[in-house]
């Protein structure tokens, strides 16, 4: 009975996950915050590290995946009479935990008071996951059509490579023949630790404008489950929507949104700044009051 429950749970998050591929950008939102209303993923990863022998009692070994690939998956092949099944089935659901929903699994693996099991699953990570969920960055990036697309800017030449010996991607941005550049650099236990973004160049930006830039490629990958495709985007965005006159946020210094990719719209009356809605409500949250962020006039 209480195999059939588990399998019946992994089934659950597999047809889950099914739902997460090829969604809109406000779909994947939807769906990662009611998992994190829920902790839905504390429970599906104190699942999968019993199953994987991840961080449990002194002395037992995690699992090893080396033999084994955990990208796909083929349900009809699953034996419930088997241990083996089930461990498999595990490992495939981790890696698309870490592909479809790496910003819970970072915060649940933060916040774990556990530090035995926050080493160990970091460890496992880092060995069995992490290199390949870096190379589908980087093969992302590669692709003809989608580096085509990122490529693709009418006004200024925008050029991205790649250095998959040190897992780093870098993009240039040049305008009146000089080069803004950023880099993105993936860490070894991918994506339990944040990327890390250099703004290796500026132009034409001032300091504030330049670091929410750089908050705005973290926080894609790092917070709203993004790829580093989706970085680069709204990078390139935010430089085009510069240069094109468009007025960043006043409150988080970036044209484009990184809650909904939308720009600036709702205008004080009294200074005229704009600010993103997201932005706004959340000050508004936090600061219990509906009044504008710089000069206080309730809007």
């Amino acid at each position: 009975q209480a195999l059939h429950e588990t399998l019946g749970y992994l089934l659950t998050w597999m047809l889950m996950f099914d739902h997460f591929t090829d969604i809109t950008f406000k779909l994947k939102q939807e769906y990662t915050a009611q998992l994190k209303e829920k902790e839905a993923v504390s429970h599906l990863m104190a699942v999968l590290c019993k199953i994987l022998s991840v961080g449990q009692q002194q002395g037992s070994k995690p699992f090893d995946l080396s033999p084994w690939s955990v990208i796909e998956y083929d349900i009809d092949g699953f034996d419930a009479t088997l241990e083996m099944s089930f461990i498999i089935l595990a490992s495939h659901l981790y890696y698309r935990a870490l592909t479809h929903i790496p910003s819970l699994v970072r915060l649940w693996w933060i916040d774990c008071k556990h530090r035995q099991l926050t080493i160990a699953i970091e460890n496992y990570t880092e060995k069995h996951f992490s290199q390949q969920l870096i190379n589908n960055e980087m093969e992302l990036v590669n692709r003809p059509d989608i580096k085509t697309q990122l490529e693709d800017n009418e006004d200024n030449e925008f050029t991205v490579k790649t250095s998959k010996a040190a897992n780093e991607v870098t993009a240039t941005y040049r305008v009146d023949e000089q080069n803004m550049q950023i880099a993105i650099k993936l860490p070894s236990n991918f994506p339990l630790r944040q990327i890390d973004v250099e703004g290796v160049q500026k132009v034409g930006v001032n300091d504030k404008q330049w670091r929410g830039w750089m908050f705005a490629v973290t926080a894609v990958i790092g917070s709203q489950n993004g790829n580093i495709v989706d970085a680069l985007t709204v990078f390139k965005r935010n430089v085009n929507l510069h240069f094109n006159g468009v007025e960043d946020c006043t409150i988080c210094y970036s044209i484009i949104s990184v809650q909904d990719r939308s720009i600036p719209t709702k205008q004080c009356r009294t200074c005229k700044n704009k600010f993103h809605s997201s932005c706004l409500y959340k000050w508004f949250r936090s600061s219990n009051s509906a009044s504008c962020p710089l000069c206080r006039t309730v809007f």
